[in-house]
Formats: structure tokens, sequence, C-alpha cells
């Protein structure tokens, strides 16, 4: 049976999401590969994992980049793509860059990628580049995203172990098959089918839960060795529906995407503190129009601007990309798009922003 997220998904909404995590996103530093200039990447641009359809001939998957240039308009956007039809990359799911500049990249088929800024500057002339390295373990699951932490270490979110695997810097530079995890953390009671992480500024790993309805914390001090931690904090919320991706945004208030009732939803960081089932302070939902069309992507931009990647409906057959402004997010309602982006490949699963190659 095939692992990704398109094919053991028969319906694309619900079922979608319940069959990818069920069986089944931070720019920081790396001494390897070549420097990452600040006026290069100014102005981010947006990349996108994309999973190959199932049984739709000739259909692949890999990922994407969206220049900032090309962000500035609603529309279908240019793209620069590193797409396969076959195995790994086929299948990405999670995308994190070091400043350095290199991409890694998690698949659903359980391996994780390397890509060298001197491979991704060179795209134009070879746009299927081998990988610089490739990383396998028994350890894995389904493992589906994955965000640095301030150590450089990546961690790698396993659905189907209900946990998270670290992979140290040390094992990353080195670059070899079939390792162990530096560390796992798993958690059976709360976490169930958990499907991405961020760091908030303290170095705590906050985990959204897509199975039970869950936000979980591990504290900063809980991350240095493994087993089966009680968790720091457990929100468990009405506001929650199949949670997602989830980011802090510059005042430290969590958003999180709601795959289950298309919304949006944001936590304030005193509403953080300690576990329990506050309301969310800001609710977004859909315009109408698909503005929030089972959103599972969330990423801000250096200037506060949220960005949403939307699963779609049962007939969708591109993803789309909602950006919303600062002044949208203050209070709940279901706000129009500022920028709406179309025909980007579907089954998408992490974004993330990573310099302009």
């Amino acid at each position: 049976m095939s692992r990704s997220k398109a094919r053991i998904s028969g319906t694309r909404r619900s079922a979608a999401f319940k069959s990818l995590v069920t069986a089944s996103v931070v720019l920081l530093l790396l001494t390897i590969g070549s420097a990452w200039s600040p006026v290069r990447a100014a102005g981010p641009a947006l990349w996108i994992a994309s999973t190959q359809q199932s049984g739709v001939t000739g259909s692949v998957g890999g990922v994407i980049e969206v220049r900032p240039i090309w962000l500035l308009k609603s529309g279908a956007p240019k793209q620069v793509k590193i797409l396969e039809g076959a195995e790994p990359l086929a299948n990405a799911a999670g995308v994190a860059f070091q400043p350095v500049g290199t991409l890694w990249v998690t698949t659903l088929n359980n391996t994780l990628l390397k890509f060298t800024p001197a491979q991704l500057n060179n795209l134009a002339k070879n746009p299927h580049p081998t990988p610089a390295a490739t990383i396998t373990s028994s350890a894995f699951g389904f493992i589906l995203s994955c965000v640095f932490d301030s150590h450089v270490n990546l961690w790698i979110v396993d659905p189907l172990n209900n946990g998270v695997h670290e992979v140290s810097h040390a094992q990353l530079v080195a670059g070899t098959a079939d390792i162990t995890p530096a560390l796992t953390i798993t958690d059976s009671t709360d976490l169930a089918s958990p499907a991405f992480a961020t760091f908030d500024k303290a170095g705590n790993l906050w985990i959204s839960s897509e199975g039970n309805g869950k936000l979980v914390e591990f504290a900063a001090n809980q991350l240095g060795t493994g087993g089966t931690p009680t968790p720091h904090v457990v929100i468990s919320s009405s506001s929650l529906n199949a949670p997602g991706q989830l980011q802090f945004d510059k005042l430290g208030n969590l958003w999180v995407t709601n795959a289950g009732n298309s919304t949006v939803v944001e936590f304030t960081s005193a509403q953080l503190a300690a576990s329990g089932s506050p309301a969310a302070t800001v609710i977004l939902g859909d315009d109408g129009s698909g503005s929030l069309d089972v959103p599972w992507g969330l990423q801000f931009d250096s200037t506060g601007r949220l960005w949403v990647y939307n699963y779609g409906g049962a007939t969708a057959t591109t993803t789309t990309i909602s950006k919303f402004a600062p002044v949208q997010l203050t209070a709940s309602g279901s706000p129009t798009p500022r920028i709406f982006l179309t025909g980007l490949p579907p089954f998408a699963a992490q974004i993330t922003f990573g310099p302009r190659y």
C-alpha cells in the first residue's frame, strides 16, 4: 500500500486527513554549503512540499519555489520546481531551510533529503538534482513535517508513532543512511496522529495533534532526553478541529489551521501558559469564495502577513494559498484575502519561507 498523502485518500476532505495522518513546520544555521546573503534573500521566497497524485498518469511531486516577485498579486504564479515521478522526492511532505540556504525535505516514504545551495542555484541547468544526502531510519514510522531548533537539530513529526524524532546537527553533517535518531519523544495519551511542530522563543516545542484536536507543548528542558515525558502544556479546545500547521507571530501568539472546519485560529501567549481548554481569541473563516478551504499549511512572512495553504474540496485539482494582512488578523471574521494564489500543484503538505534561488 502506498504511503502518499494523495494515495491513501479517497475523498480529499475529511477522509484525506484521517487517512494521511492516522495511517500515518526556521531558518537556522549550519556550517555546510554556501552562504545565504541577506541581500539575496530579501523578501524570502515561499516554498511548498507537494505530493504526487495517486492514480494520475504522469503525476509528479517534490518541492516548489514561488519567488518574492511572484507573490505580489493574485492569480497563478510562476514556479521553480524540483519535481519527480519516482520515490522518494515524489512524496515530499516537509521542508526546512538552514540559513546557509541548504534545503532539507522529509518524504512520506521515510527519507530525509538534502539539497545544497549550489544545486538549488543550478536548477535551470539541472532541474532534477540527485539529493546531496539521503538519510533513513528504521525508527521512522510515517514521517510528515520537520522544523529546526536553535541548535541546528532537525525535529521530524511522525504521525504513525505519535511522536517526534530529533536528527542531530552531527547526523545531518554526516548525511548517512540507516541512522538511529538522536532521540525520540512519544506520547500515546496526548498525541494522536501529530502533524506539525514549531518552537516558541523560549525553545519549547509545540506540536499539533490532528487526531484528537490538541496542541501539546514539551518544555525546552524536556528535550534533552527521549522517552515518554508528560507534556508541560496540553491545550484541548473546542476551537481546534483537526489542527494542522502552526506558527507563532511576532507577539508570541500561536496561529493554527483547522482542516476539520476550515478555520484558522489564534491563541494568545497568556492562553498557552498552562494546560486548559481556552476558546481561541481570533477565529478566521471562509469568505464564501474558498478563501479557507480545508486549510492545512500556514506561515508568517517577515512583515507579519499570514499565508495559508488550502488543501481544497473533493473536486479540487490544484492548491490555493490565501494571504492575509496583519490588520485582518486582529478580530474574528471572514476577511477576503489580500492575495489569492491559484494553479499550484495539489496535495501540498508543509509550506515555509526560505531563500530565493
